[in-house]
Formats: structure tokens, sequence, C-alpha cells
């Protein structure tokens, strides 16, 4: 009977597991051997100091029992620069990614060399399976480790030179550069095709909506960068549209740049909010990392105290895997980090393969199943050579690479095979990016060459001098015609498109606050305008009510003349001061027409009668006494006043003839005017009091002189209210004091005028 101690019994159960091909019968065998190995532990434990004083040969083997173990080691690949990525998200623009190969070595294993219990006729020849690699376009190659992340009892073997030489170039293969979840380009997994319809106000709903319901700040964030581009561009054009309707409506503009000032001011914090937002999310992420990294080392922890413990086979490989699937199911932990922990990671993986002696049959039935995985694989990237965007399909291929690095090894026959096809799909794809974004940088420069001739254009414009509105209006709609050209023209290089921009966006604010300051200094002479033809208006209102028809005609003419000889008032006035000034020349000549066409035939027989009257007058001898010559005065005045009208061209003419005669005559007698109308009125009242039907025009007498006075009294009204309207210039002084003076002596009138209906009244009544 063969001992259980000695070698021979492990050759002997070696080689009944050879022959017996089933999976679980072999994997039976191995745990009844174990089993009985650990009833002799004091033998067992002997084997063990023995394999220790062997660690140099031992190492060898197991590292290359490691550069073939299939047990999907995790190998982080995630760039997680944080820094970097939340820098990023402060550039409104899309970034082309330039392309770098790095190599980045693979860790090396130390030579291999046999263990004392493997049986050197079973054990196959063992070709390692090179793992791919994706290297990180913006990081320096990774250094080997000094030392491991744990304690390590056994260094970390060297690379053997015959297997290193047998390497496929899967390991070595990179696709030249990674492309970051926070790449500048970004294929929107929010759709914002709308987004250009919006108004300032849309803009920012839709911000704030982002920000309250989408819980994932990078799929969110291409949507919220255009969302500020668009509404920075949308405040350029609010301003530039104030500036180009009402520039002298002062208050007004100055109001709705107020407003466009608060949305601006609003949508920058809530473009803070994100910043924010989008800070804490990589902070957090570090975080998470670190504690993935600790969670890892205490799985080190736990792999190292499996190796070491003699529990029964089936316990401990089911720990084995356990300790796998949570290690797959941890996450990404620091780059700096992470080749230093997947090298130790493998290292007792390996030792952990060694202990059991059941490596190489697992291995086969792992690389089955790897093979399966990485056909999927290259599967996937055969069907993304298809997909429409060149940069979404690269991304998503860095994806795959990491799987097929976490795989592992497949059957020896199968793996060149294998790696070919996934290398000849990944080529075809970086391959149709690289022309992707060569396409796009030659649509770029030509976009570059366009804005250029714009600036050019622009700058012509800007320094042409201007020195009427006319000119300014029109060179103001050629600046907008460029604008728009500009904004359909597309991005330029990343290096040229913030200063090509800065340049033009400069031009357009100096040529727009040149134009601020022309309209700033006309609109004082527009004020002045508007106040001469305001004082126009009232003298127009002032007279529409007069019966001098010509003389009041020729006035209204000469008001029209000066008129037209003012310039241009503020635009939002201007309307209606014409309407105004219309209205009372129109008012005036209607009632000029109706009264011409009423008048009396018998007004020549008038005429005579009143020249007869001033010759009677003329003659007449006035003697000292004051009494009876006011008397004698108002009587003749009364008997003109009953002649009735002339011809209108006479009128004037033969009342001033009249007035002449009478005024000379008070003057003689040294008769103030006031006693003679006072006495005249008062005389005339008295004798229609008395007269048969006296009443009735006493009544009608009243009525009118109520009319005159209310009339009056409405004018003052009107002309103090006007007062207010003037603005403040060099000619309002002189307007204001006109005004002033006539409306102080309408005070009088209407003072005099109510004695006369107080006096009329007692008559009456």
């Amino acid at each position: 009977m063969i001992s259980i101690t000695t070698p021979g019994y492990c050759h002997f159960i070696s080689a009944i597991c050879c022959l017996i091909k089933k999976p679980l019968i072999n994997l039976l065998i191995r745990a009844t051997l174990l089993f009985l190995h650990s009833r002799f532990s004091v033998v067992i434990k002997t084997k063990m100091e023995e394999k220790k004083d062997q660690t140099a040969p031992e190492e060898k083997d197991i590292k290359k029992e490691i550069s073939d173990e299939n047990f999907q080691v995790t190998s982080e690949n995630e760039n997680s620069n944080s820094n970097e990525e939340e820098s990023s998200v402060l550039k409104e623009e899309n970034v082309t990614p330039e392309v770098e190969n790095q190599d980045q070595p693979e860790p090396k294993a130390e030579e291999n060399t046999e263990t004392p219990e493997a049986d050197p006729e079973k054990t196959p020849d063992v070709k390692e399976e090179p793992v791919p690699e994706i290297e990180a376009e913006e990081e320096e190659n990774l250094e080997k480790p000094e030392k491991p992340a744990v304690e390590v009892k056994e260094p970390v073997a060297e690379t053997n030179p015959d297997i290193q030489e047998k390497k496929s170039d899967e390991s070595t293969y990179s696709l030249g550069e990674d492309v970051d979840d926070d790449d500048d380009e970004d294929d929107d997994t929010i759709d914002t095709s709308a987004y250009e319809s919006f108004s300032i106000d849309q803009v920012k709903d839709e911000a704030v909506r982002l920000l309250q319901e989408e819980e994932d700040i990078q799929k969110m964030r291409p949507a919220i960068i255009k969302l500020h581009e668009l509404h920075g561009r949308l405040i350029v054009e609010a301003r530039n549209a104030i500036g180009e309707k009402d520039e002298e409506e002062d208050e007004i503009q100055k109001d709705a740049l107020k407003e466009i000032d608060k949305k601006e001011s609003d949508f920058d914090a809530i473009w803070n909010l994100f910043k924010e937002k989008r800070k804490e999310h990589f902070s957090q992420l570090e975080q998470e990392r670190e504690d993935n990294y600790s969670k890892k080392l205490a799985l080190l922890e736990e792999l190292k105290n499996l190796i070491e413990t003699e529990e029964p086979l089936k316990k401990t490989f089911d720990e084995f895997k356990n300790i796998q699937e949570k290690w797959r199911e941890i996450g990404m932990v620091p780059k700096e980090k992470n080749n230093e922990l997947w090298l130790n990671y493998n290292h007792y993986v390996g030792l952990f393969l060694e202990k059991v002696n059941m490596y190489h049959e697992l291995r086969d039935l792992d690389k089955k199943k790897n093979m399966e995985i990485k056909v999927e694989l290259c599967e996937k990237a055969e069907a993304l050579i298809l997909d429409k965007s060149p940069h979404e399909s690269f991304k998503k291929l860095q994806d795959l690479h990491r799987q097929w690095k976490e795989t592992g090894p497949v059957p020896q026959e199968n793996s060149d095979e294998l790696w070919e096809r996934f290398k000849a799909a990944s080529e075809k794809i970086r391959e149709a990016r690289i022309g992707y974004y060569e396409e796009m940088n030659k649509k770029q420069e030509a976009n570059l060459e366009a804005k250029t001739a714009l600036v050019e254009k622009a700058r012509i414009i800007a320094s042409s001098e201007l020195n009427s509105v006319k000119d300014w209006n029109a060179k103001t709609k050629e600046i907008n015609e460029l604008f728009q050209l500009w904004r359909s023209i597309g991005r330029a290089p990343k290096e040229h498109n913030d200063k090509i921009w800065t340049e033009f966006k400069g031009i357009l604010d100096a040529f727009f606050a040149a134009r601020k300051e022309y309209f700033g200094e006309i609109k004082q002479e527009y004020d002045d305008n508007y106040n001469m033809k305001l004082n126009i208006c009232m003298q127009a209102e002032a007279v529409k009510e007069s019966t001098e028809w010509n003389k009041t005609a020729s006035e209204l003419k000469r008001l029209q003349a000066d008129w037209k000889k003012i310039g241009p008032v503020p635009r939002a006035k201007s309307d209606a001061i014409w309407k105004r000034f219309r209205a009372a020349c129109d008012y005036f000549f209607e009632r000029k027409g109706s009264h011409f066409k009423d008048l009396k035939k018998n007004e020549a027989e008038n005429l005579e009668n009143k020249k007869t009257l001033i010759e009677e007058f003329k003659k007449h001898e006035f003697g000292d006494d004051k009494k009876a010559n006011l008397d004698a005065i108002h009587d003749y005045q009364r008997r003109w006043f009953d002649i009735g009208r002339v011809p209108f061209e006479k009128k004037d003419e033969i009342q001033k003839e009249w007035r002449t005669i009478v005024d000379e005559t008070l003057e003689k007698l040294k008769i103030s005017r006031f006693e003679s109308d006072n006495k005249q009125f008062k005389q005339r009242v008295e004798q229609l009091s008395e007269s048969k039907g006296g009443q009735n025009e006493l009544r009608d007498e009243l009525r009118r002189l109520r009319g005159k006075i209310k009339k009056l009294e409405q004018d003052v009204v009107l002309w103090e209210n006007n007062l207010g309207f003037f603005s403040s210039s060099k000619n309002a002084d002189i307007l204001l004091k006109e005004y002033h003076d006539k409306i102080d002596k309408a005070k009088v009138d209407i003072k005099v005028m109510k004695e006369k209906e107080k006096f009329l009244s007692k008559q009456i009544n």
C-alpha cells in the first residue's frame, strides 16, 4: 500500500486524475485527497516547511501560474483625475482631444519553476495569455510599485524570459488614447434639439428643471453647457435689440437693461449651483474609490488567510470564489494605487491555486468560459464599427477592452485568432475616429477663415465716420447682419475659437458704445425741439376760438411754417404732439369756413352806417361834466354795437378807426378805459332791463359772459398744466415766462368779468 505522505502517493492520485476527464469526479477526488491530507497535518506541515526553504524556485513557478490564471482579475483602468474633470466643466465649447500613443508596460512575472508536488510529466506547457491595455491620453506611463500594498511574505516573481518571448502583441496593444466620461465633445444623452428656439426664460427654466429632476450629473452636463452658451448669446442679442429700438427713451431703456442684467445674474446662480453639484459629485467619487481601496485591502488579507488555512477544499474554494466576486463588485480604486493592488491580488490568487493543486484543471474549464466571453466581446466590437458616432463608439470600445483584460486567458489554440479578430475591429473604430476628427478639424479651419473675414468687415464698419441718425441706423443693420452670419458659421479650432470671438465681440461692443454716445448727445437737441413744438401747439390752441378770421389764419400759417423749421423730437412723443397741433389748426379753419357761409348780405350797409357814426362822433362837442361825457360816449358805443357786422375784409380797418377815435377822445377827457368799459356795460344793462324783451337779452348776455369766464378759466388750467411738459433746456425759461404773463392777464380778465356777472345777475333778479 502506498503511503499518503510520500510523493509516490501524490503521483498515483495525479495519474488517476489525468485518466478521469470528468470535471466533477476529478474535483471529488481532489477533495478526498485534501481531506486525507488534513488528517495527517503534522506530515503536511513538515512538507510546507520544506517548501518555504525552496522559496526562490517556487516563486518563479507561482508567477508563471499568475500569467495563465483566468479568474477575471479586475484591473481598474478609468481616468479618475477629478480635478481635471472639474475644471473641464467651465469650458463652454467641445474640445477635440489629441491622440497620443503611450507604451504602458505590463507588470513582469519571475521565471517559472515547477513545484515539488507537481508531476513534471503531467504538467502541460503553459503559454502566458497577454492582457491588452488601453492607455490614458493625459497620464504618464505607470511606474512599477516598489513594494506591495499589503504585507507579502513571498516577493513578487520576475518574468520568465522564455514565456515573455511567446507573448503576442495583445499585451502591448493600445488604442492610442482614452476618452474620459467628461470628454469635451459630448454626444448628448438628453435631447437638446429644441433648445435653439428657447427664450431667455425658457433656458433658465430648463436648467432649473435639469438640476431638480436629473440625478446623473454627467448625463446632464452637455445639456447644461449648451444652455449656458445659448443663454449668453440670447443676453447679447437682447442688449443689442434694446439699443436698436428707442435710444431716446432713457428711463425705459435703463429698466429693460436692468431686467436683462437680473436674468443674467439669475442664470449665473444656476450655473454656479451646477458646478458645486459636480464638484460634490467628484468629491464623493474620490471618497468611494478610497473606500473601495480599503475594502480590497481587506479582501487581500482574507485571501492571504485563506491560503494559510487548513479548511476542507470545498469550503476554501467557495470562499475563494466569494472573494473574487466581492473583488469584482467593489468597483474602482484610486488610479495611483491600482497597479500595485492588482499585482498583489494576482500574487495571492496564484498562491491559492497552487495550494489546492487544481489550477490546471480549473484553468481549462475557465478558459472555455473566457473564450465564450471574448467571442461575445469581438461581436460587440464589430457591431461598433457601424455606429454613426465615432466618438461614442470609441468610448464603448474602451469599456470592451477593459472587459477583455479582466476576462483572462482562453485556450492556447484560439488565443491568437480571437485577439487578432478583436484587434482588427478596434483598429477600424480607431481609424474611423481619427478620420472623424481630421474632417472636423478641416471644417473648423474653414470656419476660422470665414470668421476672420467677418471680423475685418466689422472693423471697417465700426471705423466709418457717421454723422446722422440715418447713417447710424444703416450701419447698425449691417453689424447685426454680420452677427447673424457669425452665429450660422460654427466653431473654429479650440486654440483660436475664444480669441476670434473676443476680437469680434470687442469690435461690436465698441460700435454700440459709440452709437449710444451719439444718440445721447442728440437727445438734448430732441428735447429742445419738443419744447418749441409744444409752445407752437399751445399758441395754436389759444387762438383757435378767435373770430378774427384773417389775422388768426395768418398766425396759424406762420406757426405751421415755424413747425416745419424745427428738427425731430423724441420718437415716443412725435405722433402725439403733431396730432395735437393739427387738431387746433383744423378746428379753427372749420369754424372759419362755417362762419363765412352764414354772413348776412347787409354788411356793406352796416359799413356805411359805421362810417357815418364815426363822422358824427368826431363832430360831437364834449363839455366839462365827466359823467355827461361818459354817458355820451357810451351812447355812441351802444349805437356802434347795434349797427351789426360789416364785410370781413373791412372789419379790422373800421374797428381800428373807431377804436382810435374813441381812445383819443377818452384821453382828451382824461377818462380811463376801465371806467369807460364798466360804465358802458352798466348803462347798456340798465337800458336792456327797462326795454321790452330786455330780460331775455340780459339772460343771453349772462350766459355768454359765463361761457367766456368758463372758457378763460379752462384756458388757464390748460396753460398751467402745459407748463409741466417743458423739458429742461436753454429755451425753456423764456417760454415759461411768456406763459406765466399770459396766465396772469387771463386771471385779471376773469376777475373783471365776474364783477360784470355779479352786476348782471342783480339786474335780472
